[in-house]
Formats: structure tokens, sequence, C-alpha cells
């Protein structure tokens, strides 16, 4: 079960640009997370006055709401070696056809996975390519470090390790934003700094980019969470967002925020069986389900897709592994696989050779429908529990080159040569054998 504790700032107040809590006649000062460059400010408490003052003034209000880390399903620490570990996950790259992308040279090469969660520790499956880590709480870029739980390298190693485990996306850059406290615990304000700083990152950097976000809390009615605006905001920047389904399976209607975003790509999780083969997969009993009633908190139409969330071997603390199982192993996978999609379409959309770039495919909603459309269906599992169905990227691949694919554009000076007719090519082809044979002569 997702765990819940208190948040002491109990409030989130978005106002206007450049409104303050004064103005609005609010005359306690803003806590800890506010942005005031962005209107967003966290209090205490609010009186009814207050919040009709906002709203007059043209602000809203949220509740803050814990966010946590969903409590691992399972965990077996590993220590520093997982040779000949026995495992139902036999192995997330291969079960999701990643293997097959690697094998081409297709490896997340020229993106940024952006890992928001509990922090990353040092590890040598990927500690080369970590190209920036954000603590909300001390608000400043700091050495990656991760908290009690490690829950955040556990999912890092999923997405983009390169090493003793290879991830999804072995060649992606990975930034990590800390936005849960050493004990696995944060607040709505505190993933939206998290996210914030994940925009912030794609600005300056200019790359393709998935945002992990292993991570949940209640689901309240839908306009009533500003996450969901924040996930919204960077869907239409050209940011995909990966959100894990919750741990409170197998109940009806139990999809947290942020999955429950409608721009969220919410994630199941699937067991494996101990078999590399879909065929067997059934859906994890924790993994939480979406429902076909529509109550008003964004359960219809989730979970998006699944993935391998039992048993997961990955990167863990003091260097070492762990198999860690939930719907939080799972998400990382959807979110590697993206960013092997988006460094491939980048890729060829450079070379002419694809009609969108990485940044429309993703604004578009294409990247997340191919991923969909291509996902293995157990058709005897319900949709509210699988979505779409179990990850499968080798398929979206080749989908995305189909769907967008074109022949590579020609090359200027052969398109000339040609419009100059024949004779100009064979007497370029004489003058090269001719001076070919002079060099045999000497």
């Amino acid at each position: 079960m997702t765990r819940l504790h208190t948040v002491a700032d109990r409030f989130i107040v978005q106002l206007p640009p450049n409104t303050t809590l004064k103005d609005c006649g609010v005359q306690q000062g803003p806590g800890a997370l506010s942005t005031r460059d962005k209107g967003r400010f966290v209090v205490r408490d609010l009186s009814a006055a207050d919040k009709a003052n906002i709203e007059k003034m043209g602000g809203q209000v949220f509740e803050n709401r814990p966010m946590s880390n969903p409590s691992p399903a399972a965990m077996k620490r590993l220590g520093a070696e997982v040779t000949g570990i026995t495992r139902k996950t036999l192995n997330t790259r291969a079960t999701h056809g990643a293997d097959k992308l690697h094998a081409r040279g297709i490896r997340g090469q020229g993106t940024d996975l952006v890992i928001v969660d509990s922090g990353i520790a040092p590890h040598p499956d990927y500690d080369d390519r970590i190209e920036g880590f954000f603590d909300v709480f001390a608000g400043t870029e700091t050495v990656p470090r991760d908290g009690q739980t490690g829950h955040g390298t556990h999912v890092a190693g999923i997405g983009g390790a390169d090493g003793t485990v290879r991830g999804m996306a072995p060649a992606a850059a990975i930034l990590g934003v800390r936005v849960l406290d050493d004990r696995g615990r944060g607040s709505t304000a505190s993933v939206l700094s998290g996210l914030d700083k994940a925009q912030e990152y794609f600005l300056a950097r200019g790359r393709p980019m998935v945002v992990n976000l292993s991570l949940g809390g209640p689901a309240g009615p839908v306009g009533s969470d500003p996450l969901h605006e924040k996930v919204k905001a960077l869907r239409a920047a050209g940011i995909l967002v990966v959100a894990a389904a919750g741990n409170d399976g197998p109940g009806a209607g139990t999809i947290s925020s942020p999955g429950n975003a409608e721009d969220a790509v919410a994630v199941a999780a699937f067991d494996t069986q101990g078999t590399p083969e879909q065929t067997d997969d059934t859906i994890a009993p924790f993994s939480s389900r979406g429902s076909a009633r529509d109550d008003g908190t964004g359960q219809t139409d989730k979970p998006d897709i699944g993935a391998n969330g039992v048993e997961v071997v990955s990167t863990f603390l003091d260097e070492g592994f762990a198999a860690l199982s939930g719907t939080s192993m799972a998400a990382p996978a959807v979110a590697g696989a993206a960013a092997l999609l988006l460094g491939r379409a980048q890729d060829l959309f450079t070379n002419g050779r694809l009609r969108k770039s990485a940044v429309e495919l993703v604004r578009d909603g294409d990247i997340q429908r191919i991923l969909t459309e291509t996902a293995f269906d157990q058709t005897d599992i319900p949709k509210t529990s699988e979505g779409a169905g179990n990850l499968r990227v080798d398929r979206a691949e080749a989908l995305l080159v189909e769907r967008f694919g074109r022949e590579r554009a020609p090359d200027p000076c052969l398109k000339s040569a040609q419009a100059a007719g024949p004779m100009t090519i064979i007497g370029a082809l004489n003058i090269n054998l001719g001076a070919r044979g002079r060099r045999r002569s000497s």
C-alpha cells in the first residue's frame, strides 16, 4: 500500500503573475518549496476568508497532498554480486525487446532520462552518465545521493544502467531530481518543484527527454490536482512523463496521482512467471487498477501500459544490487523504452528520414500511441488491469519507422550530376579509371 504521512504545509496557492499572498490578505508567510517566480506558494493553513480572497484575485487553492514511493511489494537485497541469482524477472530488456534494438546500436544515445525520486546513489553501472542532480529540499545542484530506501537508485538502473545490470536505455544521459526525503516522503509541492527543474534541464540542454515518476499519492477529483496541469504542460513542451500506476491493487479505481493524469503514461506491473515469453505473463496482484466507472478521479482509461514489475534486479545502495517488486520497477522500463524511441526518432529526423522530430512526436501524442498500439495484449486480462498490454519496444520502433519514416533525402551533388545527363557521369568514371591506371604504371 502507498505510505501516507502528514504534510505540514497543507495548501498550495497558485497566484496570477506579480501577485503575492499579501495582496490577497493572507498574513502568514510562504513556506518551503514556494516558487515565487512561478506564482506558487505553499502555506500551513488557510481560513475560508483567505481562500475567498485568493479566488477573488484570480488565484487557485490546492491541497498539498502527501507523496511517496509506493511500498515495494517485495524486496531482496543481493549485495555486490548478482551472478547466478534465480529470479522470476529474467531480463527486463530481453523480455520487452530492447536487446534487439541494442544489437542494432539503438541505445538511447542523445536523450535525457530524468529520475524524479528519492535521489540516485553513486554506482559504477551508470556513474559516468549522471549529467545533473538537483535536490529540491536544498534548492540547488548537489552531489548525487539517495535516501535510506535506495528506491531512486534501483529505478535509475532499470531505466539506464550499463554494467552488471543493463537497463532499457544504456546510453541515455541520466539526470536526478530528489523530491522525496530520506524516508521516501514528499508532497505535491516537492514533486511540482522537481518537475519545474526537469523542464529547466530540458530548456537548457535541448535534447529529447523522458521523466520517470515512480511515486504517487492520493488521487483527488480531476481539476483538484496541480500535478495534472504540470504534466499537461510538460507534454505540450515535448517532454514525456511516465508514472507508476501504484501498488494499491487489486481493487478497482486505485490508480494514484500523478499516474491518473490524462497526459501521464501510467504503468502497471506484470509478473513474467519465470519465462521469457509474454504469453504466460499475469498482472501482479499489487498493481493498481483503473475503473470502468468514472468516479471523477481519472481512473477510466488507466493504466496505459504494463511492464515487468516482479523481482526486478537492478542497482542499489553501496554499489550493490537488489531485487524489488512494484509498479515503481515497471515504470522505468517504459521510460527507458521511450528514450530508445526518441533517440531513434531524432537520429532519423536529423538525417532526413523521419517526418517528425522527437519533440513533435511527444507533443502530438505519437510516442504514447506507438507504445500502446504495439504492446502485447493479453486478451484474458481486463484493460483496467493491463491497459494496452505488455511493453514491446522492438515492435514500437518498427511502427515508428513505418508510420513516420520517409526515403533518405537525395544527395544534392548526385542530384545535380543526374540533371546534367549520363555523359557527365561516364566522363567522370573514365577520368578516375585513367588516374588509377597512371598510378599503377608509376
